[in-house]
């Protein structure tokens, strides 16, 4: 596996072992909800693919579904009282079926035509001396996450590149844009348990003036208050009373003079 993950193709090589396309553009409500494919090698090795609908598992609860299956299927527990499916008195149920007519497509889904799907290795010691080196400026208090440095260096390159075919004067925005998905669970109070099912998650957004010098330890700050902000209080506020579909709105008129969004992925 380590081999061919070093392969040029290796995204197009990871989703011939799924069982159904990486990115659908159109999912009916008829489609599997979960969706395995497996796999057997002439060397007498197995994967396993597995696709899930995201309406119903973020990816924390996809990992500890697959964890549970290969807990059952060596013999452990088979117990599940311990999952939880109703956080509705956190997360209450919202009608959203304006996203469906086009403010999530138009303002957020990225769309075939303009996505490229790329995969970078980091070796541990080049991450390590880059979240030392990123810790050295007066935007942060700490050294970054291990997140937080490589989507600074990803982001920073993404920045240049922009600016290389494009005058700043051209901009259409004052800002560049990072947009980040943030794991609730442990950032709510109290912390909620690991066995959820469902989407606790929340997405925030790091900006980053156009006419600002390329600063790695500016963005990486940047990126890390970003993070911050979302708390238990914050979270419970934007998700309560129809919140977070205020929020999405509230962006899209944002990004009415089009922002330059980045999305890690």
């Amino acid at each position: 596996m380590s081999d061919v993950l070093k392969l040029s193709e290796v995204v197009d090589l990871l989703e011939q072992l799924l069982p159904c396309a990486a990115n659908p553009q159109k999912l009916s409500v008829d489609d599997t909800i979960v969706g395995v494919q497996v796999n057997y090698f002439e060397c007498g090795g197995i994967a396993l693919g597995f696709c899930f609908r995201h309406s119903l598992l973020d990816a924390t609860a996809a990992a500890n579904f697959v964890k549970s299956w290969a807990n059952v299927a060596c013999g452990g527990d088979d117990d599940i009282k311990d999952v939880i499916f109703d956080y509705t008195s956190v997360f209450p149920p919202q009608d959203l079926s304006d996203l469906s007519k086009g403010i999530y497509k138009e303002n957020y889904a990225p769309s075939s035509e303009d996505s490229i799907t790329k995969m970078f290795m980091f070796d541990g010691k080049k991450v390590a001396a880059l979240k030392e080196k990123l810790s050295n400026g007066p935007c942060l208090d700490r050294p970054p996450t291990r997140f937080e440095a490589v989507t600074a260096l990803i982001w920073g390159a993404v920045i240049a590149a922009k600016r290389e075919t494009k005058a700043i004067n051209d901009f259409t925005s004052p800002s560049h844009v990072a947009k980040v998905s943030v794991n609730l669970q442990k950032r709510m109070n109290p912390p909620l348990p690991q066995c959820c099912v469902g989407n606790i998650y929340q997405v925030t957004f790091a900006n980053y003036p156009v006419e600002k010098t390329i600063d790695y330890n500016s963005l990486a700050g940047r990126i890390h208050e970003s993070i911050a902000m979302m708390n238990d209080l914050y979270a419970r506020k934007l998700n309560g009373g129809g919140g977070f579909l205020t929020y999405l709105k509230n962006l899209a008129e944002k990004r009415s003079n089009k922002i330059n969004v980045k999305k890690r992925l």
